[in-house]
């Protein structure tokens, strides 16, 4: 007897309480050969969404949240379950090739029949092989055309077995479905209900400036784990214990950028609980950025799929500068009251070529001459509000954006002319504070935040020394310090 061991079947991604549905009552094909018969099932391409879906997706509140910094960036986080139009239930399907196990089981005896692995064909069909008694059969799946699910189940184990739980990693996109009980006067196999045993969450990253080209963020929270316990025939899943993160990114091509940019789905183990999560963003196109994240408490579901909005805006005024301190192109920041020590991450980097680490994205000594060229102001009293600790600072230099650049070069603008209101409100100009600096000539505390600028380039001069740019409210230059001097970082982003 040749026996068929493939079941081809086109699944559905869906959300909890999903399923596909049969496109006919005439899908079940009953051949008996010497014993056995072969199960044929046609799957619809279309899905539909279970009512328990849609009642989840429309009651549970989204959650949004709001951050401001000190550097000019304002966050906003909404994260939300999707709707059904967005889940899987509608926007995925499982294609010609995936692999599906297929766990046969005696209903008498509740033992296991046979274990077959199974392909979804080019017609979308899946066929079994089971005996002419009444069967269950239950389907397992990676939604993979590379990667066929193992089991330690084996022919003759009970259905109710504790011993053969797998172990799933949270990147696996784990389904499963049972049929029911299938008499052997059975012709129509009716519903097969599939299930997403993890969770999925997505990034939809916004950026006031409409000039997004790519970022990076990242989600640490208990309520993901790192793997998964399933008991596959009673498609039951336990969250492993050690807790998990995501990386979200996305860019795209070529200079000019674009407002909202989604990252692609990740799967994840959702614990079920309500847990803290940080969600912190790290880049913005070439801007590296330190300590801007929001926290918030989330359940995240078993079969759920999540959408973060997340918007970042930018008040012109303060760009780019991060309010930190750093020796030149060190690989952490300066703290006050510190002594950074040769091989610390905090200690400057030697060598003559440009930087490399945090002072990367700061201007050049050639950007710093043209910028002066191009005319700076200073400002007292009408600054945009800055903070340091639990002061606050309206003085510091208006710049003109890149892209307002001119030709001219200059080194040094002497005597500094105060800001007007055209200059402010024009559009053309940026202000960084004046912040001061961090120095071991001042006991490692900073000194001067207020009264004037530091800040580094990404520029060596010599061995010892780096460009900086230096104003205060006499004057503006291009300078050049000692690395060990904690000055502020800075970028043009646009």
């Amino acid at each position: 007897m040749k026996k068929q061991d493939y079941f081809n079947i086109l699944l559905g991604l869906l959300l909890s309480g999903t399923f596909l549905l049969s496109c006919s009552n005439n899908d079940l094909e009953d051949k008996t050969i010497s014993g056995t018969r072969i199960l044929k099932v046609n799957i619809c391409e279309s899905f539909e969404g279970g009512s328990d879906e849609k009642t989840l997706a429309r009651s549970e509140e989204s959650d949004t949240i709001f951050q401001d910094y000190n550097n000019g960036l304002k966050i906003e986080a909404v994260i939300k379950r999707d709707e059904i139009t967005d889940t899987r239930a509608v926007s995925s399907s499982v294609g010609v090739g995936v692999k599906v196990l297929a766990i046969v089981i005696n209903d008498k005896t509740n033992e296991v029949y046979r274990i077959h692995q199974l392909t979804v064909n080019g017609t979308s069909q899946l066929e079994c092989e089971v005996p002419d008694y009444d069967v269950r059969v239950v389907f397992y799946s990676y939604n993979s055309t590379t990667t066929m699910p193992t089991t330690s189940l084996v022919q003759g184990d009970l259905a109710s077995t504790t011993a053969r739980d797998n172990y799933e990693e949270g990147d696996r996109d784990v389904m499963w479905a049972t049929t029911g009980v299938i008499k052997s006067t059975d012709k129509n196999l009716g519903q097969i209900k599939f299930k997403h045993l993890h969770a999925r969450i997505k990034m939809v990253f916004g950026y006031s400036s409409g000039n997004l080209r790519s970022f990076k963020t990242s989600l640490e929270s208990n309520g993901i784990r790192q793997h998964s316990i399933v008991r596959i025939i009673s498609g039951t899943m336990v969250p492993g214990t050690q807790a998990s993160s995501i990386d979200f990114k996305n860019s795209i091509p070529g200079g000019s950028g674009i407002t909202e940019l989604p990252s692609e789905y990740y799967l994840t183990v959702p614990a079920g609980i309500e847990s803290s999560c940080k969600l912190s963003v790290t880049q913005i196109n070439e801007s590296q950025l330190k300590d801007h994240f929001i926290t918030f408490n989330k359940k995240f579901e078993p079969s759920g799929s999540y959408t973060i909005h997340f918007t970042v805006t930018k008040n012109d005024f303060i760009w780019g500068w991060t309010g930190d301190f750093t020796q030149w192109d060190a690989q952490a920041y300066y703290r006050q009251g510190t002594s950074p020590q040769p091989g610390g991450m905090d200690y400057y980097r030697q060598g003559m070529d440009l930087a490399q680490f945090l002072c990367k994205y700061c201007p050049s000594a050639e950007d710093v001459r043209l910028m002066l060229g191009s005319g700076v102001y200073w400002d007292t009293y009408h600054g945009p509000e800055w903070h340091y600790f639990e002061w606050t600072y309206t003085t510091g230099l208006w710049v003109k954006k890149k892209g307002k650049w001119g030709t001219e070069k200059t080194e040094r603008v002497a005597p500094l002319p105060e800001a007007t209101p055209t200059v402010r409100l024009s559009g053309d100009y940026i202000f960084l504070p004046a912040s001061g600096i961090i120095s071991p000539l001042y006991g490692n505390g900073v000194d001067l935040p207020g009264y004037a600028g530091y800040y580094w380039t990404n520029t060596p001069y010599n061995d010892d020394e780096a460009y900086n740019l230096f104003f205060d409210h006499t004057n503006a230059r291009l300078d050049h310090r000692s690395r060990e001097m904690g000055f502020t970082l800075w970028t043009f982003w646009e």
